[in-house]
């Protein structure tokens, strides 16, 4: 999932999980960035938090350095995370 010059970015109940590269990708992202409530492919959450299993979140600032989230504030933006993966043929 690639984002944009987002200002206020909330992508919730989805299943981001087997990506090559990233979960969610974001480029000069600011504001608030809520991630909750998704499945990462790991019932940890996702990969740079305590370094577990789950996609990974990778963001560029406008000058095309790389922006190191720390586990806290992926914490933050992304927990509570799913713990398996989301049936949306549950009925």
């Amino acid at each position: 999932m690639n984002i944009y010059k987002g200002l206020s970015n909330k992508i919730n109940y989805n299943n981001i999980y087997s990506n090559y590269e990233n979960g969610i990708y974001f480029f000069e992202s600011i504001g608030v960035k809520n991630f909750k409530h998704n499945w990462w492919g790991s019932r940890f959450g996702p990969s740079g938090f305590l370094n577990l299993r789950g996609d990974k979140i990778t963001g560029l600032n406008q000058n095309g350095v790389i922006i190191t989230t720390l586990p806290i504030q992926k914490l933050l933006f992304c927990h509570p995370w799913e713990k398996q993966k989301i049936d949306f043929n549950d009925s």
